[in-house]
C-alpha cells in the first residue's frame, strides 16, 4: 500500500511539473524607464509596470530544435514560451546595447524541471550564469552584473539561454530587463535626447557618447544637431557643430553641480550609397520584397515573412523623390528569410529566366582577412530537405574552396552594379526552380566583406522587357545584326554599357559617358548578345545579333 502511495504521488509531482504556469510573476518594482534597458516587458496587465523593449529578434533561428518561440497571456501577463527547449538565442546586433553603469539583469523564469544557462554576448565573446530549478513555480531574479567578470558591457548584442544540465519540455520568460540605479541628479550631465536634422540619432541611449551618422557619398555640407536635450533640467548643454564632412560634433553636458562633465560626439561620415538604379519594366516578374524593390513599377511580389540572420537596415536613399529604400546588410552574420505563414511554402519560379540584383560595396570598409568575397544564394526544398545554390562575388574569379567561397564575378567597388544571372546558373548548381524555398546574402564568414547594400532583387523573364525605356531615351544601335563594329546613341549621356552573352555572362563592358560611341564587337563568338546601358538613373536593355 505504501508503494502505491509513493508511486501515486510521484506521479502527481510529475503530472503538476508538467503543467504550464497559471499565474503571471509578480510586477518587478517599479524604476525610471531612463535607468533600464529593456528585452521583452509586454504585458496586457495595466497594474504591471511597462518598459520600452528595443529592437530585437526574440527568434534568430540559429539552429535550435527549440520550437518557435510563442508569447502566451498568462493571467493577462504576456510572456516567452520556448517549447521544446534546448537553446534559444535573442539577436540584437544591429542595436548593441551600452550596459556600462548597468548594475543588474532581471528575469522571471518558470521551467518545470530545467537549470538554464543564461548567456550574455558581446561583441568577441560569451558568458553564461546558472539558473538552478525550481520547478513548477516562478523565479524573480536579480543577477548582478559582476556574475559575467569577462563580459564587454559596452558591446552587449545577444542573448542565450541553453538546457544546462537539466531537460524540460518548455520554459517561460518574462520581464527580461537590466537596470542600473538612478544617477544623483546633481551630478547627471547626460542627455535625454540627442538629434540631428530634426530625427534623434539612431541608437541613441543617455549612457552612450559616441555616434556615427552617415551622409551620402559627395556630400560637402555637414548636418547639424539640432536639439540635445538634458537629462537634469538644471543641467546645461553647448552644441558645437560640425564644420565639414568627414568631420565630428560635440555637445558638452555640464551638470547642475557645475563641476560634472560629459561630452557626446556625432561623426559625421560619407558613406551612404547615391540612390540605386531604376530597373526596367517586365511583362513577367516575381520581386522578393515590396521594401527594396520599391520602384512602383513591379506589381508581382513574393514576400518573406520568416526572416533568419542579422535584421537589415533600410535606409532611403533618394529621400528629396520616391521611397528608394536599400537593404544595409551586416554580410558577417547574413541575411535572408521564406515564407511559412500556414505552414512550410515553396513556390515554382520556373516561369522566370533571369535573377537580378543590385549591390554596393564600399571600398572603405575593410574587409576581413580572407579578403572581399559575398554571395546571393538560392535555396530549393525537395522532399524535406534544402539545396542551396550560390553565386559569389569576390577579387578574383575562382572555383576553389566551399560551394559558398565559389567566385562566380569580379566585386566591382564604390558604384551601384546591376546584376543580371540566368536562372539557369543556379539550377546548374543544385536550385530546384520548382520549389523556391529561401534567400540569403551574405558572406562565407565573418573573415570576409563585411557591409553591403542591396536592391531591386527579383526574377523575371527577359523576353518580356518593355521596350518603353529604349523609346523613352530615344536609345538606339546599328548595324544589327553587327560584324565588326557596333554603334549605339541615346539623347542623353550614357554612362556606361555591359554585353551579356545568352547565359548570362557578362562579356564586355565600356565607359561611354557620352551620347554616342562604337563598341568594337570582332572579338565577340557569333550569336545572340544584351547589351545594358545606364542614362541617369534609367537602366535599358536591348538585343543584337553578332555575326
Amino acid at each position: 500500500m505504501k508503494k502505491i502511495t509513493l508511486l501515486l504521488a510521484l506521479l502527481i509531482t510529475s503530472i503538476g511539473f508538467s503543467q504550464a504556469p497559471t499565474t503571471a510573476p509578480d510586477a518587478p518594482s517599479a524604476r525610471d524607464a531612463a535607468n533600464v534597458v529593456s528585452i521583452f516587458t509586454q504585458t496586457t496587465d495595466a497594474n504591471t509596470k511597462v518598459y520600452a523593449d528595443i529592437a530585437a529578434n526574440l527568434n534568430p533561428n540559429w539552429g535550435e530544435t527549440s520550437g518557435r518561440v510563442e508569447f502566451p497571456a498568462i493571467a493577462g501577463d504576456l510572456a516567452i514560451k520556448i517549447p521544446s527547449f534546448n537553446y534559444q538565442g535573442i539577436d540584437f546586433d544591429n542595436n548593441r546595447q551600452n550596459l556600462v553603469g548597468f548594475e543588474k539583469a532581471h528575469i522571471d523564469i518558470w521551467t518545470n524541471n530545467a537549470t538554464v544557462g543564461f548567456s550574455l554576448i558581446w561583441a568577441g565573446g560569451e558568458q553564461a550564469v546558472s539558473i538552478a530549478a525550481k520547478p513548477g513555480e516562478w523565479q524573480s531574479l536579480e543577477i548582478d552584473l559582476s556574475q559575467w567578470p569577462n563580459a564587454d558591457l559596452s558591446t552587449i548584442r545577444q542573448l542565450k539561454f541553453d538546457g544546462g544540465n537539466g531537460t524540460t519540455d518548455e520554459i517561460y520568460i518574462d520581464n527580461l530587463f537590466f537596470s542600473k540605479p538612478p544617477a544623483d541628479p546633481l551630478k547627471d550631465a547626460t542627455l535625454s535626447d540627442l538629434k540631428v536634422e530634426g530625427v534623434t540619432i539612431s541608437g541613441f541611449s543617455a549612457a552612450t557618447t559616441s555616434y556615427t551618422y552617415e551622409v551620402q557619398i559627395g556630400t560637402t555640407t555637414a548636418p547639424s544637431i539640432t536639439d540635445a536635450t538634458t537629462t537634469n533640467s538644471g543641467a546645461s548643454a553647448v552644441i558645437n557643430q560640425a564644420t565639414s564632412v568627414p568631420g565630428d560634433a560635440t555637445v558638452v553636458v555640464t551638470a547642475s553641480n557645475g563641476t560634472d562633465t560629459k561630452t557626446y560626439t556625432v561623426s559625421i561620415v560619407a558613406t551612404l550609397p547615391n540612390a540605386s538604379p531604376t530597373p526596367s519594366t517586365y511583362g513577367t516578374h516575381l520581386a522578393l520584397q515590396d521594401n527594396i524593390t520599391d520602384t512602383g513599377t513591379f506589381t508581382n511580389f513574393w514576400n518573406a515573412d520568416d526572416f533568419f540572420g542579422a535584421t537589415p537596415t533600410f535606409p532611403d536613399l533618394d529621400a528629396t523623390s520616391a521611397v528608394n529604400n536599400v537593404a544595409k546588410i551586416n554580410l558577417a552574420i547574413g541575411w535572408g528569410g521564406g515564407i511559412t505563414s500556414g505552414g512550410i511554402t515553396t513556390t515554382d519560379v520556373s516561369d522566370y529566366d533571369t535573377v537580378h540584383i543590385d549591390y554596393f560595396i564600399p571600398s572603405s570598409e575593410a574587409a576581413g582577412s580572407l579578403g572581399h568575397q559575398f554571395y546571393l544564394d538560392l535555396i530549393s526544398r525537395t522532399g524535406g530537405a534544402n539545396s542551396e545554390a550560390f553565386y559569389g562575388f569576390g577579387t578574383t574569379v575562382s572555383s576553389a574552396g566551399n560551394a559558398s567561397e565559389v567566385v562566380d564575378e569580379v566585386i566591382v567597388f564604390d558604384s551601384w552594379q546591376s546584376i543580371d544571372i540566368p536562372l539557369a546558373t543556379f539550377a546548374g548548381k543544385g536550385f530546384d526552380v520548382t520549389t523556391f524555398f529561401q534567400f540569403k546574402i551574405g558572406a562565407s564568414s565573418d573573415l570576409r566583406t563585411k557591409l553591403g547594400y542591396f536592391d531591386n532583387i527579383y526574377f523575371y523573364k527577359a523576353s518580356t522587357l518593355n521596350t518603353e525605356s529604349n523609346e523613352l531615351l530615344g536609345f538606339s544601335m546599328f548595324p544589327n545584326p553587327a560584324t565588326d563594329r557596333l554603334n549605339i546613341s541615346a539623347k542623353e549621356t550614357i554612362q556606361n554599357a555591359d554585353i551579356f552573352n545568352v547565359l548570362g555572362k557578362k562579356v564586355m563592358s565600356v565607359d561611354v559617358n557620352d551620347t554616342k560611341t562604337s563598341i568594337n564587337i570582332s572579338n565577340l563568338s557569333s550569336g545572340i548578345y544584351l547589351v545594358k546601358y545606364n542614362v541617369g538613373n534609367t537602366t535599358g536593355t536591348a538585343k543584337f545579333i553578332k555575326q
